[in-house]
């Protein structure tokens, strides 16, 4: 009875705490590894996709152009790449995008540009409002874009890098390590 009662709570209760990871800006490798960029865009033509090979992400999962008009970060060059054709996933399990935009907003993004098409990252971002991948702002003045930005400028400016230590060490005296420390110490 009482693993029949542990496996129902298992799989009623894991979506809870799986799913999206969070990121954030503090980490080089986040910079590099997924070549991330923070773009400020016009959204258009955004359509449902049907995924064939998960259906139940179908509910979630969209296409979109982005008319880029300003990089805040990273490696996209918006007046190199005037527009996007990109996937991301909404108003759904597994993203912190919680509200689609409408054709013709204007949206501050967190791109990933090492799949091919470039996406909108689902994760949940540090220095983004509500911790989303993308948000709609009124305009190219909107004080959200500033927050935005400030934040992105402190977390790169306080670098940290994980270290790591062998769980088999031997037992010593010395306080732990193990954990988040920052880059210039």
């Amino acid at each position: 009875m009482k693993l029949t009662f542990g496996i129902v709570l298992f799989l009623t209760c894991s979506p809870l705490f799986a799913g999206i990871g969070t990121s954030s800006g503090n980490d080089p490798s986040f910079w590099e590894s997924a070549k991330v960029s923070v773009i400020i865009a016009r959204i258009s033509d955004i359509k449902k996709v049907a995924d064939p090979g998960d259906p139940a992400w179908s509910n979630n999962h969209y296409h979109a152009t982005l008319t880029l008009k300003s990089t805040l970060a990273g490696v996209i060059d918006s007046s190199v790449t005037p527009t996007l054709q990109l996937d991301f996933y909404a108003t759904g399990y597994g993203t912190s995008i919680e509200t689609l935009p409408k054709d013709g907003d204007l949206v501050v993004a967190v791109t990933l540009s090492f799949a091919d098409p470039v996406i909108i990252t689902a994760n949940r971002i540090s220095f983004m409002p509500d911790n989303a991948g993308m948000i709609v702002v009124k305009n190219m003045d909107d004080p959200q874009i500033d927050q935005i930005l400030k934040k992105i400028q402190y977390e790169r400016a306080h670098p940290v890098r994980e270290v790591i230590e062998s769980t088999t060490r031997p037992s010593t005296t010395q306080p732990s390590t193990r954990g988040r420390v920052r880059a210039d110490k």
